[in-house]
């Protein structure tokens, strides 16, 4: 009896003293792990938060950027770290991705990580050069058809965001193209205005200022909805293909074990920072909308972000890493 006591005592002891660290949370820096270089949009997201968060929780929160790997440098030294709460990380659709596209990832995504909040996502769009003879894109995906390998589409390297969004057109449309990957979207936007390229699935905020000079023509856009960016643009669902919806997105994850109170706080403060005027003001100029989809049901995103990704991903023909 009194070992019982003792362990219930020592439980008690144990919890009030957790329930003490976590009121004086956090008091010391916290820092975002960026998977990208300097300038990157994620690594601009993250600066956007680390000023805010600064602000709200009473602490430093720095930006480390630590690129490489597609976003596995970072992962491991997010779960090298203590599971406290004190290191987070701001991820992209890529680590949704990086299951199917690495042959030995170091790291199980969804027991290693938890998902904290979604912030942001931007549905690319399918564009071609003002003067392309594929007016809308029923016309591309009919001569697609006709002639299997022979237009060619450019994204920002094998296994990115704009090419697996192009792979997932292919897929859905039960079409070939031809796949050309260059140094970064930008390039393939640059050889679509010059007409060495026949279609490329840019971000909106990057093809949007050549779409209004008239040098490139949307003809659809990926996500589930229209953009207010470009609201004549239909989606590539209302076209014909039901339940169509790829979007690049943006997010925070951290350790898994990380104290529930504490996620909770982050999460709470990441809201806050989310619906601030001047972020979603900010967001809106890179061609973002504002997200929330947090904790257990943001982890069940990244699952089925996974599952569909790891779909196109085999279909591809894709090689693992």
């Amino acid at each position: 009896m009194k070992k019982i006591i003792c362990f219930i005592f020592a439980l008690l002891f144990s919890s009030t003293l957790l329930a003490q660290s976590d009121s004086r949370w956090p008091n010391s820096n916290i820092k975002i792990l960026v998977p990208f270089s300097p300038g990157a949009l994620t690594d601009i997201i993250a600066r956007m938060y680390s000023t805010e968060l600064s602000k709200r929780l009473g602490v430093s929160v720095i930006v480390e950027n630590k690129p490489g790997a597609g976003g596995v440098i970072a992962a491991q030294t997010l779960i090298a770290s203590p599971a406290d709460g004190n290191t987070l990380m701001l991820v992209s659709s890529g680590h949704a991705a990086n299951p199917a596209l690495k042959a030995n990832l170091p790291f199980d995504t969804m027991k290693d990580m938890s998902g904290v909040a979604l912030v942001a996502s931007s549905p690319t769009l399918v564009v071609v050069n003002n003067n392309s003879p594929y007016k809308n894109l029923n016309e591309l995906i009919s001569a697609a058809k006709k002639q299997p390998n022979v237009i060619n589409f450019g994204s920002a390297g094998i296994g990115s965001g704009t090419h697996l969004g192009g792979e997932y057109l292919l897929l859905e449309a039960g079409i070939k193209m031809n796949h050309i990957p260059y140094k970064g979207v930008q390039e393939a936007v640059s050889e679509v205005i010059s007409g060495r390229l026949d279609v490329a699935f840019p971000p909106i905020a990057l093809a949007l200022p050549f779409i209004k000079d008239g040098r490139i023509r949307a003809l659809a856009v990926t996500g589930n909805r229209r953009s207010e960016l470009l609201p004549n643009v239909p989606t590539v669902a209302e076209l014909g293909y039901k339940d169509f919806d790829y979007r690049l997105w943006y997010a925070f994850v951290a350790k898994s074990g990380t104290p529930p109170t504490r996620l909770t706080r982050l999460v709470n403060e990441i809201k806050a920072v989310t619906d601030l005027p001047e972020i979603q003001e900010k967001m809106k100029l890179q061609g973002l909308d504002p997200a929330h989809l947090q904790l257990s049901e943001f982890d069940k995103y990244i699952a089925s972000e996974i599952t569909k990704l790891g779909r196109i991903v085999k279909a591809s023909g894709i090689k693992p890493e």
